[in-house]
């Protein structure tokens, strides 16, 4: 009995294993591949990407200090997915403003 569970959890842990291998191969690959342009649609890439990175830990940590990481993680979530739906809807209402002026 206890070698079918012995089985399955190794079985688990090979899966788990060669999906994060082969993910990391196909980022790397990625990057090495595909070139990013530094400029899409008039807005800087790179600095849009390490911005959003910078964000995360200044809304992760104090929420981590003040609750637990349970909350932390769910104000974090909350927190990015209320920005990029603001930043959406000043894109969309940018956009419009600027195809009705033309």
């Amino acid at each position: 009995m206890y070698i079918l569970a012995d089985i399955i959890i190794i079985s688990g842990l090979l899966t788990i294993l060669a999906a994060i291998v082969l993910t990391c191969y196909s980022i790397c690959h990625s990057l090495r591949v595909n070139k990013r342009e530094s400029m899409e649609n008039g807005i800087p890439v790179g600095i849009l990407g390490w911005g959003v990175f910078a964000l995360l830990p200044v809304i992760f940590f104090p929420a981590l200090i003040i609750g637990s990481l349970a909350n932390a993680c769910l104000i974090t979530t909350l927190a990015m997915f209320f920005i990029a739906a603001a930043a959406l809807a000043y894109s969309k209402i940018n956009t419009h403003i600027t195809r009705r002026h033309v």
